[in-house]
């Protein structure tokens, strides 16, 4: 890469900031959903356990407790989340969107370039890949942004792998550096973009003339990417193995939720066309499931783009933007539903509108792929005229993206908050379905909506507030065994019915949207629902004696040093069984007395261990063995990639 290219990179930087100049010359930032109840509660919850000196690996807040490093969707090894550690969440996301944005952009104009582009057609190859509306639409979701910045540059190294000679010495940095780049889309945490841009790749090989050759060489930057990625990968294997979502798969209501209507793919063209409302972002302008516009400017030029492809590519990039107007179709497509129930993936994935992006990437191709052709038929100046025309539809289609929410309001805690932490060790808090339906944002205006956020207490915004939650709802990977019981005990329609199984659960704190005459009335403010105390709980642990045919309960209690370290302690008068309401998962270790103790399961989902004679104290440990393993085999792929370096450094070295 020359100056000049450095040059134009720098003028790239310069309309990004001025894309986004709201972000930098404001005190506020984007007001979305996950945002705000999905986003910022994880990043939170990893940086005070990073700055606290530990890592996280139990997230005991959610779900009645889930894995922390095991979800992929923590981000936590991403090189993102690095800023989130370092600097307060909202400068932070500010800091990581343009971060993500620009990245995008670099990838795209390398990719021209690689091409044989022009430096203003390659310029404009980097605004298409990184402002048009699908990677707009998915700004607030960070692990989303994070896999997807990653997707040019993939393409870059496997055209590299096209054009380069099959000597080992050429190709063996180039395979290095694409298992390097899928490790990071990995560990930015969005499955399902990774599995699609490796069926890309794989298409894309099919396709081309060195087939063989190509296969080769992405099995090798897939090994190395596995190795990289693996203290995040066997974790993540085995949390996904042992969840509800891969053993029962999603419904079918669910997994097909935000399909697109036949008009809606015409979307591609401009948001201005299909169903998108301008008001269902309160502030923000895009909807993510059905945003997927490349402009008029941008969507005509990949036309004349695919006229000058050649016959196997216009195949190919044909075939692509179909299937993406295929699945994205989703329940409105009467072929969807053989797919659903035949083929396992689309049990596990939501939103068909996402595969819009097949749609989106078909284009980009078309464009980059005869890139070449273009910039010898086109004089510079008409290049120019171009690149302001689509440049500027791009900049005010996305002009109202503004930010809207304050950077206080993540520093800012609700007041009934404090209420329900009083004695939060002592049980669990559940929000019922009813009462969770009444917070859904929808204000008169953005400040009634800024409210409503705050009186929410889905599963994840448990996390900063350090309250034990049993809401299954924000949770992506919860074990099947505990899953069954929470999703069963969220649905039951009737509230009294379910006192039950909350008191088996350990849930002392309850909101529900009328009041229960049953029950006795904790507290009752501007909320639009009712928190109450539920007289008769189960403690959050105990021991069981037995006296020949009697059996004696002593309550214990729970001391948490660190997320996945627990101290209970208590009254011990022989040889119990201690009962705690921590889910069971593989990795849990129990010492007592200088022992190390078998934690096993109890009544299907808790965990249970065998007390030593007068031992009073008992430590819970979750230690993850997968991940220890796939740490090892990360620290041995960074070894062996570091001495192939180096071995290839000096042999470059010594030739010259």
């Amino acid at each position: 890469m020359s100056k000049r290219d450095g040059i134009v990179l720098l003028i790239f930087f310069g309309f990004l900031v001025l894309f986004f100049k709201d972000t930098w010359l404001t005190v506020y930032t984007y007001f979305a959903r996950d945002v705000v109840y999905f986003v910022h509660p994880r990043f939170v919850f990893s940086a005070e356990n990073i700055q606290a000196g530990h890592l996280p690996f139990w997230n005991p807040y959610s779900a009645g407790g889930v894995p922390w490093l095991g979800d992929p969707q923590a981000s936590f090894f991403s090189p993102g989340s690095l800023l989130f550690f370092l600097f307060p969440f909202a400068i932070a996301f500010k800091l990581l969107s343009v971060f993500h944005f620009f990245v995008t952009g670099l990838g795209g104009y390398l990719l021209a370039r690689l091409m044989k582009g022009s430096r203003m057609l390659s310029l404009l190859s980097s605004v298409l890949w990184c402002i048009n509306g699908f990677w707009l639409g998915r700004l607030e979701f960070v692990g989303t942004m994070g896999t997807l910045m990653w997707l040019p540059f993939m393409l870059l190294f496997l055209v590299c792998f096209y054009y380069k000679s099959k000597k080992k010495g050429d190709i063996a940095p180039v395979a290095f550096v694409l298992g390097l780049i899928f490790s990071f889309a990995f560990m930015s945490g969005y499955l399902p973009f990774l599995l699609w841009f490796s069926f890309l790749m794989l298409l894309f090989s099919a396709v081309s003339i060195r087939r063989v050759f190509l296969f080769k060489w992405l099995v090798v930057s897939s090994l190395v990417a596995a190795g990289l990625c693996s203290l995040q990968l066997f974790p993540t294997l085995e949390t996904i193995l042992l969840s509800h979502r891969f053993q029962k798969g999603l419904s079918y209501s669910s997994s097909t939720l935000y399909s697109l209507e036949i008009f809606d793919l015409l979307g591609i063209i401009s948001p201005w066309v299909g169903t998108v409302k301008e008001s269902a972002f309160l502030g923000e302008k895009f909807p993510s499931y059905n945003c997927f516009f490349l402009g008029i400017g941008g969507f005509v030029l990949s036309l004349l783009s695919f006229v000058c492809l050649k016959r196997k590519w216009k195949w190919f990039v044909g075939g692509l933007f179909v299937v993406g107007a295929f699945l994205a179709l989703g329940k409105n497509n009467p072929l969807y539903g053989f797919l659903y129930h035949h083929v396992p993936v689309f049990q596990w994935v939501r939103y068909p509108g996402q595969y819009a992006l097949f749609m989106i990437v078909s284009c980009l191709l078309a464009f980059v792929f005869s890139v070449k052709v273009l910039s010898q038929k086109i004089t510079f100046k008409w290049q120019m005229i171009l690149f302001c025309f689509v440049f500027t539809e791009l900049f005010v289609y996305g002009y109202k993206m503004y930010p809207t929410l304050p950077n206080s309001f993540f520093r800012q805690q609700p007041e009934w908050i404090d209420a329900v932490q009083v004695n939060r060790e002592k049980g669990r808090f559940f929000l019922s379905p009813a009462a969770s339906s009444l917070m859904k944002g929808q204000g008169r205006s953005v400040a009634d909506a800024w409210v409503d956020l705050r009186h929410r207490l889905y599963n994840i915004v448990s996390l900063p507030f350090h309250i034990y939650q049993l809401n299954p709802v924000g949770t992506t990977f919860i074990p099947n065994y505990s899953a069954r019981r929470l999703y069963a005990l969220y649905q039951t329609p009737d509230f009294e019915s379910a006192l039950e199984g909350l008191g088996f659960f350990n849930v002392v704190w309850v909101a529900a949207p009328r009041q229960i005459e049953k029950e006795s009335l904790l507290m009752k403010k501007d909320y639009p629902w009712f928190v109450y105390k539920i007289k008769n709980h189960s403690p959050p642990g105990y021991v069981n004696f037995s006296y020949g045919d009697a059996e004696s309960v002593l309550p214990w209690e729970r001391h948490q040093r660190n997320p996945d370290h627990q101290v209970w302690t208590g009254e011990n008068s022989g040889q119990g069984v201690l009962h705690v309401s921590e889910i069971y998962y593989p990795g849990w270790r129990a010492f007592g007395n200088g022992h190390v103790l078998d934690v096993e399961r109890d009544k299907g989902i808790f965990c249970s261990v065998k007390l030593p004679e007068n031992c009073r104290e008992i430590h819970f440990l979750y230690r993850p063995v997968w991940f220890f393993m796939g740490l090892f085999v990360s620290l041995m792929a960074v070894i062996f990639l570091c001495l192939m370096g180096g071995l290839t450094f000096f042999s470059l070295k010594h030739r010259v």
